[in-house]
């Protein structure tokens, strides 16, 4: 399953961006085209989502096939070969997510010159939420608090979920421990990024 989310999330993403930068080419001989400049605008979240969504997935299957080729002893002629071709197989797709929201935030760039940005620096998403406009921000904003409470919700059937699996399988509380501590470091970061905006303001 990780090989094929692996080289889905190469694929997709990269096909959405083909796409867009093909839609870009056109509009550079079309400058004035204000329906293709909003449709490439809302093609560009396509390579975005996707490979952000890749990269998660990604991150969660190569740790379940490292785990389960390392407990399952995987035969000795080919265990190690399996294992180096899934690391290859991760790595190329770890720097596709790179990449590509790095080439989608260039094209972003060239449309509107006023964003600043290098997906590269650590702090990219503090300099291009500077460089948008309040409308911009406003949607981000409502974003981010829309996310924040339905990662609230969806840890609350989690707490329940793992606690209640954890009694009838008879197995650890770690994984309910583990939910509520994403649930606590979720809830104190925005109460105490809440309280310093209200000093400021």
């Amino acid at each position: 399953l990780f090989m094929i989310v692996a080289v889905l999330s190469i694929i997709i993403p990269a096909i959405a961006y083909i796409r867009c930068h093909k839609m870009y080419q056109k509009l550079q001989a079309d400058r004035d085209n204000d329906e293709l400049w909003d449709h490439l605008e809302d093609a560009l979240n396509g390579p975005l989502i996707t490979s952000s969504l890749f990269s998660i997935a990604n991150m969660c299957l190569f740790l379940c096939f490292v785990y389960g080729a390392v407990t399952d002893k995987l035969d000795e002629r080919y265990g190690k070969t399996v294992l180096l071709i899934g690391l290859v197989v991760f790595v190329i797709s770890t720097v596709m997510g790179i990449v590509i929201p790095h080439l989608v935030i260039k094209i972003e760039k060239e449309l509107n010159p006023e964003k600043k940005g290098n997906v590269l620096d650590s702090k990219f998403r503090e300099v291009w939420m500077d460089s948008c406009d309040e409308a911009q921000q406003l949607i981000v904003y409502k974003s981010a608090y829309k996310a924040f409470s339905n990662t609230n919700i969806v840890c609350i059937w989690l707490v329940a979920i793992t606690f209640v699996c954890s009694m009838l399988f008879k197995t650890d509380i770690l994984s309910m421990i583990v939910v509520c501590l994403v649930w606590f470091i979720n809830t104190l970061s925005y109460m105490l990024h809440a309280a310093k905006l209200e000093r400021r303001g």
